[in-house]
Order: C-alpha cells, then structure tokens, then sequence
C-alpha cells in the first residue's frame, strides 16, 4: 500500500525534458476555474432564481448563505489534521468519494 502513495508515482517529474511546475500550475488553474460553480462567484448568478423560487428576501437568502459558510468552517480544523495524517492523495480520494456521494 505504501508503494501507491510514493512521490514518483505514477512517473519521476525530474526526469522530464521541461519543468514540471508549469503542469502544476496548469492543473492548478484549471481547478480554480472548475470549482467556480461552488463558490460565492458562482453561485452568486443564481441569486434572484434563488430568491424568487423559496420566496426569500435578499437579506434571509444572505444569512443563510452565511450560515453555511461558517458551519462548513467549523469542520476545516479537522480536516487539517487529517490531512496532516493521511497526506494529499488519500485525503483527495475521500474528499471526492464524499462530495460525489452528496451530489448523488
């Protein structure tokens, strides 16, 4: 199991022809660019169908916007140490499983 998770898996970035920071950035920003939906940017197009559809005002629509926020805050202090635990590419896996599993 500890051979799955070694830092040249699935190949050696150092014996590439080019610097591998680029792809890095690369999949770094294509990531920020993905989950655009998911953050106050994206969802903030919405807000008038949001409003109309539960039939909130603007100020109750915020405050529960708010609220989740700093709910889902509450949790980050924990996912912090178990990634501290577990490292980036298990904690990757569950996080998606999870966030796939909530989406279904």
């Amino acid at each position: 199991m500890t051979r799955l998770f070694r830092p040249d898996l699935p190949f050696a970035p150092r014996k590439l022809p080019f610097f591998y920071g680029w792809v890095v950035v690369a999949a770094g920003s294509l990531g920020m660019i993905l989950s655009t939906p998911g953050q106050t940017v994206g969802v903030s197009v919405f807000t008038d169908f949001l409003i109309a559809a539960l039939e909130l005002d603007r100020a109750t629509l915020s405050l529960a916007y708010m609220l989740g926020t700093i709910i889902s805050s509450l949790f980050l202090p924990y996912a912090g140490r178990v990634f501290d635990r577990v490292g980036a590419r298990r904690m990757i896996v569950g996080v998606s499983l999870l966030f796939g599993f909530a989406i279904l």
